[in-house]
């Protein structure tokens, strides 16, 4: 258990800097998907760890909260309200 909880708390680390700034701009932002369940279960980190998310967002506030922090932005969501 202590080791889910280390993993956790590396989670809440690395997503918080990005949730600030969907915060700042009045909107919530939750850590999702496969790197939520690993930690979860307390496994290591893998090597092409990546972190999920979603939103309250609509896909144009999340294009323009993204647009001065990423260097890409998958669109072929945009129709079904993801991005």
């Amino acid at each position: 258990m202590e080791q889910a909880h280390e993993r956790l708390v590396e989670l809440a680390d690395l997503a918080r800097p990005l949730a600030r700034v969907f915060a700042d701009e009045g909107f919530s932002l939750y850590a999702v998907g496969g790197s939520v369940r690993d930690a979860l279960l307390g496994e290591p980190r893998r090597e092409d760890f990546e972190i999920d998310f979603t939103t309250n967002a609509r896909p144009d506030d999340v294009a323009r909260i993204m647009a001065p922090v990423c260097t890409t932005l998958w669109e072929q969501g945009r129709a079904f309200g993801t991005l």
